[in-house]
């Protein structure tokens, strides 16, 4: 595409020092099957490996530009200035470390003719072992999902961007995790809410390692806490949640990670780390979202 033509979707990559799996991605991204103008913006978030050279040496069907977003760490402000600079109407986001069907731009471009926030479906065999995905599979991979009875979406999704200005953008000061979902839950204070697009598929890699898996899954809880303490409105737990915390907790005390097969370990992991998160946030955020 002529950098001349106007594209009707940016699609966003960003990245830290992502060489070591961006490449897939990259040629997922060359591969898309897309007959409308778009472009593909890679925002480098301060890398100090050859991500930005992987990315310019890749050959794209499209325009494909750099944005240097490395004054400010942080998801959040990588996603704030890709859209600053995006020149389409509507945004994909995408990530370093996973991989895009070959007809997800086309599918989400489509969606966002309609909808104003758009959550692909996610796809979790192609990247995964076997043992790494049990149990993982059901996160946004044939629904839109709910935090707190809410609806919400993660950040590799589909914007407007005249919603994304209305909203107010990603919360820069999320660092951790948590801004897709805050984000999400600040455009329902304008009506807005995101759908689920079954077309637009998403290869998402999961972390298989249990100590990372417990890192990311406390880090998930916290910011589940902190979402609570923002837009629960000061309202008590929904019934159910309480329900599934208590059978939770049940579960994690009788199932101490004893077992010496590593995708059990990380299947307690994810769970125990998740809610060992919660009560630290809640803690921190003074709510009880255990």
């Amino acid at each position: 595409m002529s950098a001349d033509v106007a594209p009707e979707l940016s699609v966003i990559l960003c990245s830290r020092n992502g060489e070591r799996t961006i490449a897939d991605q990259l040629d997922a991204l060359a591969g898309q099957d897309i007959d409308r103008p778009w472009e593909i913006l890679l925002v480098d978030n301060g890398s100090t490996d050859s991500t930005v050279a992987v990315f310019e040496a890749t050959t794209f069907p499209t325009v494909a530009r750099v944005i240097d977003a490395s004054t400010r760490p942080g998801l959040a402000h990588a996603r704030n200035q890709g859209v600053a600079a995006a020149r389409a109407p509507q945004v994909a986001f995408c990530d370093d470390d996973d991989v895009v069907a070959e007809s997800w731009a086309s599918a989400m471009l489509d969606a966002l003719g309609t909808h104003p926030i758009v959550a692909p479906a996610f796809e979790y065999e192609r990247l995964n072992a076997s043992d790494t995905s049990a149990g993982r599979t059901t996160f946004q991979a044939s629904k839109l999902e709910t935090l707190f009875g809410m609806p919400v979406c993660a950040g590799a999704c589909g914007v407007r961007v005249d919603v994304w200005n209305l909203v107010g953008g990603n919360d820069e000061a999320l660092l951790a995790t948590g801004e897709d979902f805050d984000f999400v839950l600040r455009a329902r204070a304008h009506g807005i809410e995101p759908v689920f697009e079954p077309r637009a598929i998403y290869h998402l890699r999961l972390r298989d390692d249990p100590d990372a898996v417990w890192g990311q899954a406390k880090a998930y809880g916290a910011s589940q806490a902190m979402l609570w303490s923002r837009h629960g409105d000061g309202r008590a737990l929904p019934p159910d949640e309480l329900r599934r915390a208590a059978k939770d907790w049940w579960w994690i005390l009788t199932r101490a990670p004893i077992s010496r097969d590593a995708s059990r370990r990380a299947t307690w992991a994810r769970r125990a780390g998740r809610r060992f998160g919660r009560l630290q946030g809640s803690f921190r955020h003074r709510v009880f979202a255990p």
